[in-house]
């Protein structure tokens, strides 16, 4: 959305370093493509309440958000703060809104408030394609990157670890792990989160036992932990602390939970203020599916007792792991389940449905499949509609 574009030199830390595909894009744009045009200081700002004096008071403002599709209430407030841009008279701003999908409600929503508040607004949607047009070089000079063995790279090691289909992370990752580990070649996404979450639950057990005297944690304990913390997505200790509670081994063993909550912070924590999430998120996608079908009783401890706001954020968390693999029937069965066992449950759920579709959608439609429509009822299908609905009764 936009009328003028404006750039910027990066001024502080950007969370968008270490990404890739649509993040790496959008990164590329505050530091790369437009600094040459504009020569105006960016700044990475955090939440709202940090961006309202640099985003509206910039005169040149180029503004990414990230995961748009996962941040109704973020980007609602992003066009509050240039509503108030436009009433000092300041120069129009680019918002670049990177997103898994815009099929679903949360783009439609936003063109709303954008006309309520009065936004003149140009939109330009770009389609990324499923693999990246370069992606043998992409995959070539990430081995390159990552190589540190003073030995020459086993080219046709390498060159055999890539397969035909993959996106620009999923090249990187097999990029060091051809660069590292040659002799492990995952032919299809499943086999490489894998191994790399091996590789990272090697470093997690490993930090464990160099910052703690408690002997070496089991490593189901820690995937049930990185799963409920990247959920939740705690920014400090008291909270981090406060969802490991859900881990059944970690509800009443207080030492045990500390030492965890310092490995963990110290293991994903990208910084003070950042939340305690496991990255990239494909990769964290994978850990949720998988672990909640081992565990399915997980989620619940995860998501009772949180209020509104935390609520949405893990079921939003939940719902964008369930697109990653839509076979996947993990999501919709454990939130069917969680959402069953309590009366107003179905009510957050809804929300995230009429935002992003997905599996709360389907764990509606589930729900209505197996309470069918009575008086009373409060949800039921609406049969006339193009694809399933759920509505208030």
């Amino acid at each position: 959305m936009s009328a003028h574009a404006a750039g910027a030199e990066v001024a502080g830390d950007s969370p968008l370093s270490a990404a890739a595909g649509k993040t790496r894009l959008a990164s590329n744009s505050l530091t790369v493509s437009l600094p040459a045009k504009a020569g105006a200081p960016a700044t990475f700002v955090r939440a709202p309440p940090d961006a309202t004096g640099s985003v509206s008071s910039s005169p040149s403002t180029l503004v990414v958000l990230d995961y748009a599709d996962a941040r109704g209430a973020g980007a609602r407030d992003l066009l509050a703060i240039l509503k108030l841009r436009s009433e000092r008279s300041a120069s129009p701003a680019v918002v670049m809104m990177t997103a898994r999908s815009t099929s679903s409600q949360w783009l439609s929503r936003l063109r709303k408030v954008g006309e309520r508040d009065g936004h003149l607004c140009r939109e330009r949607r770009l389609e990324l394609p499923s693999e990246h047009p370069e992606g043998a070089a992409v995959f070539r000079g990430a081995v390159e990157a990552f190589h540190r063995d003073p030995d020459p790279i086993d080219r046709e090691a390498a060159e055999g670890a890539r397969a035909v289909v993959w996106t620009t992370l999923d090249y990187v990752l097999l990029a060091m792990l051809a660069a590292r580990s040659p002799h492990r070649r995952p032919t299809n996404r499943d086999d490489l989160y894998e191994e790399v979450l091996s590789h990272e639950s090697d470093y997690w057990a490993q930090t464990y036992r160099e910052s703690t005297d408690t002997g070496a944690a089991p490593r189901a304990v820690l995937d049930r932990a990185v799963v409920c913390l990247t959920l939740r997505a705690p920014t400090t200790r008291a909270e981090t602390l406060a969802a490991l509670r859900a881990v059944e081994e970690l509800a009443d063993a207080p030492r045990w939970r500390e030492s965890i909550c310092t490995t963990l912070t110290t293991c994903l924590q990208s910084g003070p203020g950042e939340a305690v999430v496991l990255r990239p998120d494909p990769v964290a996608d994978y850990l949720i599916l998988h672990t909640l079908r081992d565990d399915p009783y997980l989620l619940g401890g995860i998501l009772d007792g949180l209020d509104s706001d935390q609520l949405l954020t893990a079921l939003r968390q939940l719902n964008r792991a369930a697109s990653a693999d839509p076979d996947s029937a993990t999501a919709t069965a454990t939130a069917s389940d969680w959402v069953s066992k309590g009366s107003n449950r179905w009510q957050a759920v809804l929300q995230v449905a009429a935002e992003q579709d997905g599996a709360a959608l389907a764990a509606l439609d589930h729900l209505i499949d197996v309470f069918p429509h009575r008086p009373g009822s409060k949800i039921y299908r609406m049969p006339s509609l193009s694809r399933p609905s759920v509505c208030l009764d």
